[in-house]
């Protein structure tokens, strides 16, 4: 056959390789059926799993326990995108609750504001008495977190201060964890009365630490009901003027209303007050700045 073609030598070469290749094909399959040459191996449908391949062999081990997704640590877990789209939720059911009260909000004001539709809400929550309620729990576990995390200090007037501090601290941050009044019918009556129950309980823990300042004289002969009223009053009202992009950080809010409330209870605290609450430098509920 002749493969030189002066019009197209491109076509020649091609033909000429696909003549090679042919031939080659032909010269492997007359060896294999002559009984001569290599004969291919039938597959197994199951591997040996004593005889790793050659490829095998030079992989090195893997460790399920260091094994990383493609994406690594950088997208959170499923669980973790719920927990978070379930604490945006709250914090603006908690938001839109203070502004416009329970019953003044609905859940499709609530969808709207999240640019959801109605029906996503019914992922989280079984309706909107739920959510109140799941708010008020949270209201109630910072509050008991603050008491207890103040417990540490030695006079009852620092105990007071320290707990100002850290409650006010966590309300700033989240608006989920605020005061939020109980509004008739707002909840199941079992509801109510549950988190009616748990308030009474820190009333009455508050008063104690107010009596024990009074004890140690750390604070001012005083009614610790009134006071326990006072400062509570004053806390739960935080959330409805508290701006988060404004001139003030929570905790310097925070260190400012203890600073406040002890020079009003102490027998003995005669430090000045800042002009500006932007000017106080946090320390942790027991900020001071000695009269020069």
């Amino acid at each position: 056959m002749d493969f030189q073609s002066p019009a197209r030598p491109e076509l020649a070469l091609i033909c000429w390789l696909n003549h090679a290749n042919y031939c080659s094909q032909m010269s492997q399959h007359e060896k294999v059926s002559r009984g001569g040459g290599v004969k291919r191996p039938k597959r197994s449908r199951q591997k040996s799993l004593g005889s790793p391949t050659p490829t095998e062999s030079l992989k090195e081990p893997v460790n399920p326990a260091k094994k990383v997704s493609a994406w690594g640590n950088r997208v959170p877990a499923r669980q973790t995108q719920r927990e978070l789209k379930e604490e945006v939720l709250y914090e603006t059911a908690a938001r839109l609750f203070n502004k416009h009260g329970y019953h003044g909000t609905s859940l499709s004001d609530l969808a709207n504001e999240l640019g959801i539709s109605k029906a996503a809400i019914y992922n989280y929550v079984a309706d909107k008495r739920e959510l109140l309620y799941g708010i008020h729990i949270r209201s109630l576990e910072a509050a008991r977190a603050a008491q207890k995390a103040a417990t540490s200090e030695k006079t009852g007037l620092d105990k007071i201060r320290k707990m100002i501090f850290n409650y006010v601290s966590a309300i700033t941050v989240s608006p989920t964890i605020t005061f939020i009044l109980l509004e008739d019918g707002a909840l199941a009556p079992e509801q109510a009365e549950e988190i009616l129950t748990a308030r009474s309980a820190l009333d009455h823990e508050f008063r104690n630490l107010v009596a024990a300042g009074v004890q140690d004289k750390s604070i001012v002969p005083c009614d610790p009901k009134l006071i326990s009223f006072l400062i509570t009053g004053g806390m739960a009202w935080i959330s409805k003027w508290y701006d988060p992009n404004g001139d003030w950080t929570g905790e310097q809010v925070a260190e400012a209303m203890s600073a406040i409330y002890a020079r009003m209870l102490s027998t003995s605290f005669v430090d000045q007050l800042p002009s500006s609450v932007g000017q106080i430098v946090p320390e942790g509920g027991l900020w001071t700045l000695r009269a020069s």
